[in-house]
């Protein structure tokens, strides 16, 4: 677990200032993701495009909670993956003309495919009113950030390429079935920790209003604001007059 610090630089001296946020690694169960090769020939050419496999269990993903007041615009908590270098080659040749020889291209590429999702804070059901649940949401597909590996003189002279296929460069395969849910945070004995058996303390809504002046926070520990019942805490001084 790693923790945001905002530093602060002044006249020299390092402040330790704000901590924003956590980031928390883990990891998917297993899926599979598979992107098929290519392989192409017609009378006077003929390509190949290399494919490649890649489980979304490893490496390990990372789940960031930005520690800000939570809010409907903005999902305070997001979700990314970025799978290992992947490293695809590929090869293509036109046939010769004549005395002409076949003219060969070849290159390979590098591609690391990212998957994203958020989370939103919401209250659980009316059965555990008390609860604080995340609900996840992930995206449909990939995103692929790819490369060409550069070439040395030799494989230049051999037809090496330093660029891309457009086909690895419209790549967007789509992602697995992915469910990740967490306990929620039941904070029942916040609500009579004042005064026990006695329901005073009245949690905000998680998601907080359009003045972002209440509702949840997770700058490290969690933090929950609301209000204090306070003709329950009357009642209660009353009930203890009585009964001395």
């Amino acid at each position: 677990m790693v923790s945001n610090v905002l530093i602060v630089h002044c006249h020299g001296n390092v402040l330790i200032s704000i901590l924003v946020g956590m980031n928390l690694s883990f990891n998917f169960g297993s899926g599979v993701v598979t992107v098929p090769s290519i392989d192409q020939s017609g009378l006077f050419y003929s390509r190949y495009l290399e494919g490649c496999s890649f489980n979304v269990n490893s490496p390990s993903s990372t789940i960031a909670i930005n520690g800000l007041l939570v809010n409907a615009s903005k999902p305070p908590v997001t979700v990314s993956y970025a799978s290992t270098t992947q490293a695809m080659s590929w090869s293509s040749q036109s046939v010769g003309v004549g005395h002409v020889p076949p003219i060969p291209n070849t290159g390979t590429a590098d591609a690391v495919f990212n998957l994203g999702g958020t989370a939103q804070c919401a209250t659980s059901s009316a059965n555990h009113p008390n609860e604080l649940s995340l609900s996840f949401t992930f995206d449909e597909t990939f995103t692929v950030s790819v490369q060409a590996q550069s070439q040395s003189f030799w494989q230049e002279i051999c037809g090496g390429q330093d660029t891309v296929p457009q086909e690895y460069l419209n790549l967007s395969p789509v992602a697995p079935s992915i469910s990740l849910s967490l306990p929620p945070l039941d904070y029942y004995l916040t609500t009579n920790l004042i005064l026990p058996g006695k329901y005073v303390f009245i949690a905000d809504p998680p998601v907080a209003s359009s003045d972002n002046a209440h509702g949840l926070a997770s700058p490290r520990d969690t933090i929950l604001t609301g209000q204090i019942n306070m003709n329950a805490v009357a009642a209660a001084r009353r009930s203890k007059r009585t009964s001395a």
